[in-house]
């Protein structure tokens, strides 16, 4: 049994991004929660949308996490792709300073 992103379950069954081939003996059997996707920018930056994006450094979330997943799904439901920004992996653990 896993928990997983309904967007990283859906590139499963389809065999794509992080996966080589259609992984074909998946059942769900419920949702958990709702998935929310934060957005956030500084008025100083000019974004006034996700075309806007283009051009830009954004952090898309640990590289091959759901996360990630989630965001290049959005980016591409607007027409961007990973060639057309400057993509930053940040993941989600606490960075110590010295």
């Amino acid at each position: 049994m896993v928990l997983a992103l309904s967007d990283v379950v859906t590139d499963a069954v389809e065999g794509k991004n992080n996966f080589d081939k259609p992984i074909t003996n998946i059942q769900q059997i419920a949702v958990l929660y709702p998935n929310v996707v934060q957005i956030v920018t500084t008025k100083k930056s000019g974004i006034k949308n996700i075309e806007d994006l283009r051009g830009k450094r954004i952090a898309v979330g640990d590289q091959g996490s759901g996360t990630e997943v989630n965001a290049r799904t959005l980016l591409e439901g607007f027409g961007i792709t990973y060639d057309d920004v400057t993509v930053d992996y940040l993941g989600f653990r606490k960075q110590r300073t010295v």
